[in-house]
Formats: C-alpha cells, sequence, structure tokens
C-alpha cells in the first residue's frame, strides 16, 4: 500500500487509522504497489464486521 486518497502511507497501523476514518459508503482511491508497478484503484469503504464480543473481527 503505496496511499489512501493521495496521503502516504508508510505502517500497517497508519493504513488502519486512515480507512477508520472514512465512512461506510464512501470511496477511496488506494495507490498500491503490485507486480513490479503502481497502480491506482477504487474501493467502496463498508462497515468492519463485529466478533462475539463487541471488537471488531480481525483479519476481515
Amino acid at each position: 500500500m503505496v496511499a489512501v486518497n493521495d496521503q502516504p502511507i508508510k505502517d500497517p497501523g497508519e493504513l488502519r487509522s486512515t480507512i477508520a476514518q472514512q465512512k461506510p459508503g464512501e470511496q477511496a482511491q488506494l495507490r498500491i504497489y503490485r507486480n513490479g508497478r503502481e497502480r491506482t484503484v477504487a474501493v467502496r469503504i463498508v462497515q468492519r464486521p463485529v466478533g462475539a464480543r463487541g471488537q471488531p473481527k480481525l483479519g476481515t
């Protein structure tokens, strides 16, 4: 992951907090590095599933 909505991402924690600032239903532009090249993909933000204890499920 290179950037979200043109905001550079340095580590997984920064990615999580940047995505968490978006509202479900909003669209985001992700700049990624894959197969040796950089590209931009559009994604729609969805609400994170909640686990049995009311905590977000990890890895979803």
